[in-house]
């Protein structure tokens, strides 16, 4: 189960995007539903950062791809 750990700050939203994409590729998810992933996790991360954390540097954002045949759950 691929796992990376992340510093809640916006700029590393394009690499949880890329880790997301990568680990969903795997997953033999198409481009659109990678697509529809990226999208998800990022307002998500985006949203940690905000209004979980109230601002960046306070916390990390660790993201878990589960891969089972066919099926990425982040």
């Amino acid at each position: 189960m691929p796992s990376k750990k992340f510093p809640g700050k916006y700029s590393n939203l394009e690499k949880i995007s890329d880790f997301v994409a990568k680990n969903a590729q795997s997953a033999g998810l198409n481009e659109q539903d990678v697509y529809s992933v990226q999208l998800a996790v990022d307002e998500a991360c985006a949203n940690i950062i905000e209004h979980g954390y109230e601002g960046e540097n306070k916390g990390d954002i660790e993201c878990v791809c589960e891969i089972v045949e066919g099926e990425a759950e982040i």
